[in-house]
């Protein structure tokens, strides 16, 4: 039985590497070359049928089957849909097989499922395993409670943000990361709640508008989205 799983094994690595991966017009950086993983599956199988050892021959499908998710995860939805925010000056790009709200919201959710953008609308939310969505918002910095000509919003609404969140005893906090997304500047800050693992990424769009994005996995999963998260920042576009 256990030579027939490593066969399974085989012919299930054919089917979770996406098929995607093999076309490079839909996704340029998906790592389609399987052929180290087949070589250690049979490596493994050749080890099993000479010693027998059924323990040793499980964990080693167990770091199998971790490098496939880390496959699978690195090969996103090609980004072919755009989305429009309410007053038409901010669109981004999502995987053709996602699910969004109603564009009219203030709030914009995407999603890969109905149950991802169901999450969003419970006071006390549960990300279901294997599912990621984002919630996005655009507000003045005047909106925010900054004023203008009062310094630099974004340094501004970072340190209220930052602030804020050091009160917080619902969820636990990382430390605030500052990065560049498309030229411009961003900071993310990741949190856990008791159903979700998810975060707050706040981008200067210029002209004193700010993008809020709230990713969101289940607990221990949004690693597996970042490919995908990064990939859906650098298209946000803003037009005032």
């Amino acid at each position: 039985m256990v030579k027939k799983l490593g066969l399974y094994l085989i012919v299930m690595l054919l089917i979770v590497v996406p098929v995607f991966a093999q076309d490079d017009d839909k996704l340029d950086n998906c790592p389609a070359d399987v052929t180290p993983v087949i070589a250690t599956l049979e490596a493994l199988q050749a080890e099993f049928d000479s010693s027998a050892d059924l323990e040793k021959y499980l964990a080693g499908l167990a770091e199998v089957i971790t490098e496939l998710e880390n496959i699978q995860s690195a090969c996103t939805d090609p980004l072919a849909l755009t989305a429009i925010y309410v007053g038409e000056h901010f669109s981004i790009d999502y995987p053709e097989s996602w699910v969004l709200n109603d564009q009219d919201d203030e709030v914009l959710i995407l999603g890969s499922s109905q149950e991802a953008l169901d999450a969003f609308d419970s006071n006390d939310p549960v990300m279901p395993s294997g599912e990621f969505g984002i919630g996005i918002f655009v507000e003045a910095a005047s909106t925010l409670g900054i004023p203008l000509g009062s310094g630099d919003p974004f340094r501004q609404i970072a340190d209220v943000l930052i602030s804020s969140l050091d009160n917080d005893v619902d969820f636990e906090f990382s430390e605030p990361v500052f990065f560049s997304s498309n030229d411009r500047r961003a900071l993310r800050i990741d949190f856990v709640g008791t159903g979700i693992e998810a975060a707050i990424i706040v981008i200067d769009l210029g002209d004193a508008q700010f993008a809020v994005f709230i990713p969101a996995a289940a607990i221990g999963e949004l690693a597996n989205f970042e490919s995908t998260l990064m990939a859906m920042l650098e298209t946000a576009r803003y037009d005032p």
